[in-house]
């Protein structure tokens, strides 16, 4: 009868031990004071359990709410004491919104006798990111039109006028005479390559790397907005890459913009500097993607004219 009664007196010390023992929490810790957009921030996720349960992280993608991530670490562990252990992943994120952002709790589960159990973080994950402008940098509003001012018709206006006229008219008799000549003479519009191309060789003549590579990202997204039809100047980084791939643009081609667009990014935004060389270098790949680009879009439009043969 002694055997049995301690099985029991210790089955019920175990399961009064595990009642006690406290759900994990996760902690999450951001290395950064002051966050502007575009910086790179480090986020580390940590969490406790006892030994022999193993959470599950998440599968990170391309962002976390209004974060994009740029690198995504190994998860590591190591002992708390003889019966808990810790483990811990770390991220690197950047913003490019302002204010106060909260970021969506991070699906981190671990399993007890086949029951999935959530990890919760133990605060609301909250940001404060800052914009890179100075508080007296902030952009002005434009002022109101000046009231309209009467003024009289006097000799000199009415003289004026008629002289306008004549000439006006006189301007449009030599405009009828040689339309024949204008028309054959009329200059083409540029197409978007020759408009890109005759941008990137204004800004070598530019001194400062810094404008170049912003002006290089300007010229760059109106490129794609005209060659592809879609608003490129106003398409962020984000949207820029949805859109070349909804329009069938090949990956690795995409792959290049998107990093010359972040890089372009990072020193419009987050003030990074750069060198001369990084300017040439942003030029001559900003001039093949270009050129790639083009040749994608003329044979797309053979493929359609020949389609209907």
């Amino acid at each position: 009868m002694k055997a049995p009664r301690s099985l029991i007196a210790l089955t019920l010390v175990a399961q009064t031990l595990l009642a006690q023992a406290p759900e994990p929490t996760l902690e999450v810790d951001i290395d950064a004071e002051e966050i502007l957009v575009g910086d790179l921030v480090g986020v580390e996720l940590r969490t406790i359990v006892s030994e022999g349960i193993e959470p599950v992280f998440p599968h990170w993608e391309e962002t976390w709410g209004e974060a994009e991530i740029r690198q995504v670490g190994p998860i590591d562990s190591h002992p708390v004491d003889a019966t808990t252990r810790q483990f811990q992943q770390s991220l690197t994120v950047a913003f490019f919104s302002t204010g106060e952002i909260v970021l969506p709790n991070p699906r981190l589960t671990y399993s007890v006798d086949d029951d999935e159990r959530l990890i919760a973080p133990a605060a609301p994950i909250a940001v404060t990111v800052a914009s890179v402008l100075e508080p007296g940098e902030e952009i002005p509003r434009p002022r109101p039109p000046a009231l309209p001012r009467s003024m009289p018709w006097g000799e000199t206006f009415v003289r004026t006028t008629a002289l306008l006229a004549f000439l006006s008219l006189v301007a449009m008799t030599i405009l009828a005479r040689t339309r024949h000549r204008t028309i054959a003479d009329a200059s083409v519009p540029p197409t978007p390559l020759a408009a890109l191309e005759a941008a990137l060789d204004k800004l070598r003549g530019e001194s400062d790397p810094a404008i170049i590579l912003t002006a290089l990202s300007i010229h760059l997204r109106r490129f794609f907005g005209t060659s592809l039809a879609f608003p490129g100047a106003e398409s962020t980084t984000t949207e820029l890459r949805r859109r070349l791939l909804e329009r069938r643009v090949p990956l690795e081609l995409v792959k290049r913009i998107e990093q010359l667009m972040r890089d372009s990014d990072g020193i419009k935004f987050a003030r990074r500097p750069t060198t001369r060389q990084a300017a040439e270098s942003g030029l001559a790949e900003a001039a093949m993607i270009a050129t790639a680009t083009t040749e994608l879009v003329h044979g797309s439009e053979g493929d359609a004219e020949e389609a209907p043969q």
